[in-house]
Order: structure tokens, then sequence, then C-alpha cells
């Protein structure tokens, strides 16, 4: 098995397994009794000649994703009504509905839940009303068989009252009345799904600010890189073909796609966590004085948003921050504040400053020195222009001194937006898994997932040629090892790990080495989450398991919500 961990919380969870399976062992060594018989086994299932790719990736790896809104069919219901083990609970059902209250959301209770739960929101009703024409079309045949089956029956002998019908007539009406009646419930439910969601998103979440704050936010952490529409790239049907009309090779159309995924040029981080006049701030600020209760939490999930994303806020706009939210809430909400501080997903950006750890002499004149900085040569060299020059060598020195911050770096590492996916509307087919935010972010565990099993796939000759299979296994979604070991290593990976890139063997010493590999096709993935998931990691998964014809099954210990954190932090701290 190809185990990779990532994460402390990952990396703790492997070691309770080895020592399980190491039990396991010792258990099995003092008692040869206990054997697997081949009677025991499935002989159905057949034999793989491949190694399963095992994920477990901790939450505290990306923080991300978890505050940001996705824009798929079960990810707002998540959001908007709440999912509680696969139970919703619809507020504004009516009688006449026939409809439950509490609803097993889930495709094996709605099996046309499975063909619409990853969409894009905006095509759901379209969905609907497809499946709609549908079911009237088998409402018009079964209305020509009940005109059918009352000109064959036979009036009573005698009487002028209506016909009776046969016993097995009226059995094969029934038969073919439940499907249909079943169908129009699995719609029923949906569309009050889809109109719940619709509602409280128009009505209460003004979903375009919402939308609007988030790009706004991501802009400016990536430094100006991030995927934007655009109506100038030209589509990826139309790209492969020439002027005179002709079919350009594949190495050109690759070049082509390359051409168009390439990022801009490289930035530093935006001021939008520096600037209380940014519209996300003013967004949020807004929120806390007019509104309380899940607005109160929404403001607090943008803001950690701003700040995972710049590595914190200016201290003068997270003091302002801090001031709203109390006087919103309460001196209460303090210890939230705290541990979400500690958490480093809502924090004050201090300037760099020199501490002590041995408490030695040397602090006091690093500290004098910082009091009392000498004058650069540039400023030296503008001195006599007076204040103009003031003015350029303060401007220039910022210049010089650009910040780049996290998310900025992993952006552009492990090309977390996608201008091909940004730019395609949202009627066509996905192309990419960033397709759950618009094109504009993929989870990273996507990434980390789909380059490991290419990564096996290439197998260790990674200097071959892309020609054949290996071709299929290069492009910007596929990131190379040195890609991989410079983004483990921003998110504070250890050496040893990153080198490895988080593999773990669970063999024991006198093992052989494992001779199989990974392959193309029915490729078995499973991907753990140490801290729980969302519904965008969900579908970005299954999109990434369906175009690369994985085997996936995804665990986790809970499924997030965009405010699931900041509550889950606030109800410990208050312990």
């Amino acid at each position: 098995m190809e185990l990779h961990a990532f994460g402390s919380a990952a990396q703790v969870s492997v070691a309770g397994l080895s020592t399980a399976i190491s039990r396991i062992k010792a258990t099995k060594s003092t008692n040869p009794d206990i054997t697997l018989k081949s009677d025991d086994q499935d002989s159905t299932l057949p034999t793989t000649s491949h190694r399963p790719l095992f994920i477990l990736f901790s939450r505290n790896m990306d923080y991300i994703t978890p505050f940001m809104v996705p824009t798929t069919f079960e990810g707002l219901i998540h959001e908007v009504i709440g999912i509680n083990n696969g139970i919703i609970e619809l507020p504004n059902v009516q009688k006449d509905d026939a409809i439950p209250a509490k609803i097993n959301l889930s495709s094996s209770n709605i099996s046309s839940f499975k063909e619409v739960r990853n969409t894009h929101i905006s095509n759901v009703h379209k969905w609907l009303q497809t499946q709609r024409s549908q079911l009237e079309d088998s409402r018009t045949g079964l209305g020509f068989s009940l005109a059918a089956l009352d000109r064959n029956t036979p009036s009573p002998p005698g009487s002028n009252g209506p016909r009776v019908s046969s016993a097995s007539g009226l059995s094969d009406i029934s038969t073919q009345l439940k499907p249909i009646l079943a169908v129009r419930k699995e719609l029923t439910i949906l569309f009050l799904c889809l109109e719940e969601v619709l509602r409280k998103m128009a009505n209460e979440e003004r979903v375009e600010d919402l939308l609007s704050a988030q790009t706004e936010i991501l802009q400016s952490g990536s430094g100006g890189a991030l995927a934007m529409p655009s109506a100038a790239l030209p589509s990826p049907t139309s790209s492969s073909l020439s002027s005179a009309g002709s079919i350009l090779p594949n190495s050109q159309q690759q070049q082509q796609a390359d051409n168009v995924e390439t990022m801009m040029p490289e930035g530093a981080t935006g001021a939008c966590a520096d600037d209380a006049s940014c519209q996300p701030v003013r967004l949020a600020l807004e929120w806390l004085s007019t509104r309380f209760g899940d607005r109160v939490t929404e403001a607090v999930r943008m803001f950690c948003l701003l700040s995972v994303t710049h590595d914190g806020l200016s201290e003068e706009l997270y003091g302002a921050v801090v001031r709203h939210i109390q006087h919103a809430v309460g001196f209460s909400i303090y210890p939230m504040l705290v541990a979400l501080a500690r958490l480093r997903l809502l924090y004050p950006r201090r300037a760099t400053t020199t501490t002590s750890k041995s408490g030695n002499q040397n602090s006091a004149e690093v500290e004098e020195a910082k009091s009392t900085p000498r004058p650069s040569v540039l400023r030296r060299a503008l001195v006599p222009a007076g204040l103009s020059g003031e003015k350029f060598a303060n401007a220039t020195e910022r210049l010089i001194k650009r910040r780049k911050s996290l998310y900025n770096r992993l952006h552009r590492q492990l090309q977390l937006s996608m201008r091909s996916q940004v730019n395609l509307g949202v009627e066509k087919p996905p192309l990419s898994p960033a397709y759950v935010f618009g094109g504009q972010h993929v989870p990273l565990v996507v990434r980390f997932t789909e380059s490991l099993w290419a990564q096996g796939l290439l197998g260790t000759n990674t200097t071959a040629p892309p020609t054949g299979r290996s071709s299929l296994l290069t492009g910007p979604e596929l990131l190379s090892k040195e890609q991989l070991y410079r983004a483990l290593t921003l998110l504070h990976t250890d050496e040893r790990s990153a080198m490895n890139l988080g593999r773990v063997s669970l063999r024991s010493k006198d093992g052989g080495e494992e001779k199989c590999g990974m392959c193309s096709h029915g490729q078995i993935v499973v991907v753990a989450f140490v801290g729980g998931c969302t519904y965008a990691e969900v579908a970005a998964l299954r999109f990434a398991a369906s175009r690369r014809c994985w085997r996936l099954l995804i665990a986790t210990s809970q499924i997030l919500s965009t405010k699931s954190i900041i509550h889950q932090v606030g109800q410990a701290a208050s312990l």
C-alpha cells in the first residue's frame, strides 16, 4: 500500500495505525491458529496487481478551503439548510406536498440526487425542468394506457354504469404508476431544497456581494495572479483549429494549453488585509453592525479567510475588527478570539522583531539599533530633492520590501486557480476540480492526490520523454516531485517528510519490496481526512476520480461547513 500522511494529525494517526498493525502481527505469531482460510475470502473480488494509494490529510494543512463558499448543489445545501448525518430538515414544507420534514438526502434514498449533487447551482433548475418533461411524457403514456384499458373493459350486463376493470389490469396500471410517483416525490424534494437555498442566498446571504468579496480576497492574497474571467481567451475546442480550418498537431495543442494556463508575473500580496475601506472588510463590518446570529459568524468567517490568505491582519485593522465583534456580541466572545489567534486563523500581523530566547545582553543592543535605523543608500541619495524625494524614497522602499504571504506562494506553486475553468460557462461540462469554486481555487488535497498518483504511475524513471502514456501525465495540474517538495516545505513540513512526499512505510523489516505499481485505470484511491472535510473537497475528489478512472473511497471524521470551525472553536473556548 502506498501511504502518504500530510500534517501532524495525520502522522499521529499513522503512528497509531503502525502500532495496531504490529499488535495484529504479534497476535498472529503467538496464535498460529488464527489464519484467514480460503473459504472465508470473497472469491468474487478480483485480485489487484497494483498498490492502493492511501492519503491521510490533516485539516490544518488547508484552512483556506473550509472558509470558502462552494458553488455545488450539495455543498450549498449543507451551507444553507444543513446536512446532519445525511439528514436535512426543510423549514417550509407544506402538508399538501406529502413530503416529510426530515429527509434522508442520500443517493441510495434519492437516486436522482446522485446526478445533480456535484453540479453547479445554476444548472440544477434546468436539470429539474428536463426531468419534469420526461415525467410528463411518462404520465402521458400512462394516460393512454388507462384510456385503452377503459375501452377494452366491458360494461356490466344490463346496466349503464361505469365499466369495471379486471384485477390484472389494475395491477399493471399500479405497477406503472409507482415509479412515476417515486420520481415525482424525488423531484419535489430536490425542488424544495433548491428553492430554500436560492431564497436564503438571495434574500439573506446577498450572494453577489459574498462571492465578489471572496474573489477580491483571493485576488489580493495571490498578488494579482488569481484566474479571472476574460473574453479574450480562446475556448479549448476552438483553440485546436487553425485559421485555415485544419487541426493542429498535439504538440501545438499542448503548447497552446500551457500558454493559456501561464500565470501572471509574480507579485506581492495585496493590501486588502491592511485597508479598512476594502470591500470585504466593509461588508463584514456592515454585517457586524446591522445583523446578529449567523451574520456575526459569517463576518468572522470572512475575516478568517482574509487573515489566512494574507498571513494575518494589520494591527490597526485587527484592533478595529475585535472592537466591532465585541460591540456586536459582547466580551463573552473574547476566549474565542484568543483561540482563533492561537490557531492563526484570525490574528494580527506584527512587525518582525528580534527576540532573545536566552535573555542575553545583546537583545537591548538590537532593540536600540532597531529604534534608530540607519538611512538607506537610496534615502541618502534623495535627501537633496526635498519632500518629493522623501515620498519617492518611501514608495521605493515599500516596493523593495514587498511581502508575500503563504497563500501567495502556494497559489503559484500548486496552480490553485485555472483560467481555462474560470472562462468556461457554467452550462458547459467542467474541465478542472476548480469548478467547485468557480475555477478560482482547488482544494490542496486534490492537487496532492492527483500528483502522487501520476508520480506513482510514471515510476522511478521520471526522466523518460513524454511519449505514449507519459504524455497524459504532464500538465499544469499534475505537479512534479520538486514542486510537491517545495509546497510541503512552505506548509512547514519537516525535511524528511517533505523529501519523501509524506510517504510512510508499513512493511515489516524482513518484508520484501513490493514489485507492483499503480495502474492508469481502476486505481484504488483512499483519502482519509483527519479533522473533517467539506462537500467542496468531496465534489472535487469525485471529479478527479471520474476523469482519472479511480475507484475512490473518502473517509472523514466529520463534514464541515464554512461556519463549523468557528463554532467548534467557540465551543472549545467556552469550556
